[in-house]
């Protein structure tokens, strides 16, 4: 099993990797079984973080 986790979404990877086509061949290399899940709100390190400032 393999977890990635990203604050970004995927359309977004670009930013951090530079390439469509790297990322092409990342997510081409997963299991055809996956599942995404989409996560929103706060964030609570952020929240965290802040509190502790």
């Amino acid at each position: 099993m393999m977890i990635v986790t990203s604050n970004l979404p995927l359309e977004d990877w670009t930013q951090v990797l530079r390439s469509e086509r790297l990322i092409g061949a990342l997510l081409g290399r997963f299991p055809h079984h996956v599942s995404i899940l989409v996560f929103t709100g706060d964030s609570y390190r952020l929240k965290q973080s802040a509190h502790r400032r």
